[in-house]
């Protein structure tokens, strides 16, 4: 368990217009609404560098929040059952009032893409905070067999289009106060 404090805006994360503005509205709402015990659970599919942990981030900065980092991947191989190291995280979760981020949830699955035994009663047992919940996933994953009965917002996290590439690049670029030419971000914007 990791606790971060957020500084990513998001104009850093690199992803589409129209998910940044649904993304800033959805941590409006979660600003503005009373807290309520298991009241958001949101469930970022993406592949690896698409955006969901810079999004993370972004988010529980916008809400004003500190992020508390899971590394499910690194639960499982601690050789403890997810179960048993819930309530720590929820522990802690509620002591820092932190959003808690899930990174490599697929880890709650075998090679088949079957979830674990205690998969779904780990994630059962997260839910009792007034902060939101983002499980981070591959696409693909069955992450709705872990869920149950819990509403939960899926983003898909897809690739960006070309326009959209060259368009972070030269952000990144302006930011970093890098010259590059036109010729080199289109180059790069059409890979």
């Amino acid at each position: 368990l990791d606790l971060r404090t957020p500084g990513q805006q998001w104009e850093e994360v690199p992803i589409s217009n129209s998910m940044r503005e649904g993304l800033r509205r959805c941590a409006r709402s979660l600003r503005e609404q009373p807290r309520q015990a298991g009241q958001s659970l949101l469930i970022f599919e993406g592949r690896e560098g698409s955006g969901r942990g810079a999004a993370s981030h972004a988010l529980a900065h916008d809400i004003g929040s500190p992020l508390a980092v899971v590394d499910c991947e690194a639960l499982r191989a601690s050789g403890d059952s997810f179960i048993k190291q819930a309530p720590s995280i929820v522990l802690h979760q509620r002591l820092w009032d932190a959003v808690l981020y899930l990174a490599h949830a697929d880890a709650l699955f075998d090679q088949e893409g079957r979830p674990l035994p205690d998969a779904g009663r780990f994630i059962q047992a997260l839910a009792p905070s007034t902060r939101p919940l983002v499980l981070s996933c591959l696409p693909g994953t069955r992450w709705r067999e872990i869920v149950k009965d819990r509403r939960a917002t899926p983003v898909v996290f897809g690739d960006l289009s070309s326009a959209e590439r060259i368009a972070v690049w030269h952000a990144a670029a302006a930011e970093s106060d890098v010259p590059v030419r036109s010729e080199t971000l289109s180059a790069i914007g059409s890979r």
